[in-house]
């Protein structure tokens, strides 16, 4: 029996557009960052008077079924590195409202479209098993959300826990704003609160642009951006949606006011053991996150549980979860630490930059303290430069749930991956990304699953296509072709296992000479894998669908870096659309081309 939906730290979701001379400034929302310590954690259905809330002006409960209404209303640059600048807020909120969830829970979010533009939100990390046309990807599995428009999210988490997120799948526009956490716990987490850690929060960086994502795309496919063809580095990093940009710099594409925020804080009590949910969902960079004389152990790996290791210093890719316990024993109250998020240069960084947060020791009824730290950093940490490895290529990470991967697989495909010039449907040549000589271009109107749903076979001139036929294993062997990227993968659908990497490249063939980890190796839905080198991701075929495997650097993905995995395409014939799902195609032209 499915419960009636979820708590929410903020109400989920309308997307509201700023507009230059109409509004207020976006909010921020320090309790987006803090886990609720009264959600009860129950396989029990609950109803929604009793687990169910919301926060914030601009909303509306339907009590009788727990379903969120949404209010909504223009917001007017914000400036969260200092510079003001057109932001995309979801309630008001930026960084976006928090959302908790029971495994086995339904989630049902009605969304309000205020944009200019098309828009969509994609579950980052949810199976999706059964409800394949919610997974949020406009041209994939839904036509978009009309400017204007409305649609109804609705689909229940099943047989997964952990740390996830949500963002929009539109364009590069999560780099605007439209992104927020996504916590589902479960009685059949081995992570407990009270046996592993004391408490818990949600940590959350980024690399920021200081303008609208469309400027940035625009002119990636003409002249450059900033009078380059590399996709921008960022003006700030934000740790929790702050940061601190360089109000001297002088750049002929910013034309606004400038005053750098104070690092945002962190309040944590002394001699606790605090978890953090950590999410890096930027556009481009692999951050290095550590805190000052505070060593932390891995405990969680994307939405897996892990044995992970104690470090100083973790680095964490586009799209990527972790989660660390920070021991809070290295202080009194009062003592403050710097926290720090470091772009690791090489992984599309030019050059050093950082990202700081007061990592505050506090107590109840003790007025905090007010200075800022002056703590070092650790004197062990990587240098800007340092290669960029993923963390399971310098550490064990043990599944703390064992479970090996199919022995045997249904089929084996290769999809390589490189930067290229390619020529797009009306005969121009561009320089992009793709996958097997083919750069993603996308017919909007004319979602790959409702394709393959109808009997059709999928376009490969448009896109990079493999197939599953069955249930069982499916190897997907990655090849990064290109020198000196480093790509972060991402596959929808269904996590992987990570069975193998190398150097060079690999074929079908070849695979058979490798050694494989089946023995509980880890598993996750974003490996960061560096130019050129492979890996193999075993998959379980038992999600039928049309699902993307991307690269989450935003800007790579907006130049075409995606493939379709399709899983069970006999199935997914059998699969019904739902009424609502499919007004939002009714009346559009199926021959729009849209962004990636």
């Amino acid at each position: 029996m499915a419960k009636s939906l979820l708590l929410l730290k903020g109400a989920l979701v309308a997307l509201s557009a700023t507009s230059s001379g109409s509004a207020v400034a976006a909010t921020y929302d320090s309790s987006n960052f803090t886990l609720n310590s009264s959600f009860v954690i129950t396989d029990v259905p609950v109803g929604p008077t009793t687990r169910f809330s919301l926060a914030g002006d601009n909303a509306g409960i339907l009590v009788d079924t727990g379903e969120v209404c949404i209010g909504f209303e223009a917001q007017l640059t914000p400036a969260p590195d200092g510079y003001e600048r057109t932001l995309y807020a979801v309630n008001g909120q930026f960084p976006g409202p928090l959302i908790e969830a029971n495994e086995g829970d339904t989630v049902v979010v009605h969304v309000t479209n205020n944009l200019a533009m098309g828009q969509s939100i994609h579950w980052h990390g949810m199976l999706m098993n059964g409800t394949q046309y919610m997974d949020g990807v406009p041209g994939f599995s839904q036509c978009p959300i009309p400017a204007g428009g409305s649609f109804t999210y609705n689909f229940t988490i099943t047989n997964q826990y952990g740390s996830y997120w949500w963002h929009s799948h539109y364009g590069n526009t999560m780099a605007d704003g439209l992104v927020g956490g996504l916590i589902v716990h479960s009685v059949n987490d081995p992570l407990k609160l009270g046996q592993d850690y004391d408490e818990e929060r949600v940590l959350r960086l980024a690399d920021w642009v200081d303008v609208l994502s469309d400027t940035v795309i625009a002119d990636l496919a003409g002249s450059g951006f900033d009078g380059s063809g590399i996709p921008p580095q960022g003006d700030a990093i934000l740790v929790n949606g702050i940061g601190q940009t360089n109000c001297t710099k002088s750049v002929a594409r910013i034309n606004s006011s400038c005053e750098v925020p104070a690092p945002p804080e962190i309040q944590v009590p002394v001699n606790k053991r605090i978890r953090f949910r950590v999410l890096n969902h930027g556009s481009h960079l692999l951050l290095r996150l550590s805190i000052d004389q505070h060593p932390f152990q891995v405990i969680e790996v994307d939405d897996t549980p892990v044995y992970g290791p104690v470090l100083h210093e973790l680095p964490i890719a586009v799209g990527q979860r972790y989660s660390i316990v920070v021991n809070t024993t290295e202080g009194t109250v009062g003592d403050v630490f710097w926290l720090r998020a470091n772009a690791a240069v090489g992984c599309g960084a030019n050059y050093a930059q950082v990202g700081l947060a007061a990592f505050r020791y506090v107590e109840d009824g003790v007025a905090p303290t007010t200075q800022q730290p002056t703590t070092q950093a650790w004197t062990d940490l990587a240098a800007a430069n340092s290669a960029c490895d993923d963390l399971d290529e310098t550490n064990s990470l043990i599944p703390r749930v064992a479970m090996n991967p199919p022995e045997r697989t249904l089929d084996t495909h290769v999809l390589s991956s490189e930067f290229g010039t390619f020529v797009n449907v009306t005969g121009q040549s561009y320089t992009g990304f793709g996958f097997n000589g083919i750069s993603y271009q996308n017919q909007i109107n004319d979602p790959l699953l409702a394709q393959v749903e109808g009997g059709q076979s999928i376009n490969s001139s448009l896109i990079a296509n493999v197939a599953f036929d069955g249930i069982g294993g499916g190897d997907i062997i990655v090849n990064n072709l290109d020198a000196g990227i480093v790509h972060p993968y991402h596959l929808h659908g269904r996590g992987f296992f990570l069975v193998a990497r190398g150097e060079g490249s690999l074929t079908s063939d070849g695979l058979a000479g490798v050694s494989l980890n089946l023995d509980n190796p880890v598993r996750r839905d974003v490996l960061q894998i560096q130019g050129g080198s492979w890996a193999v991701l075993r998959i379980i075929t038992d999600t039928p669908g049309v699902w993307p495997l991307h690269c989450h650097i935003g800007w790579h993905l907006a130049q075409g870096k995606m493939a379709a995995i399709v899983v069970q395409p006999d199935a997914v014939e059998r699969i019904s659309q739902p009424s609502d799902w499919s007004d939002l195609c009714t009346g559009t032209d199926v021959g729009a081309w849209g962004p990636d």
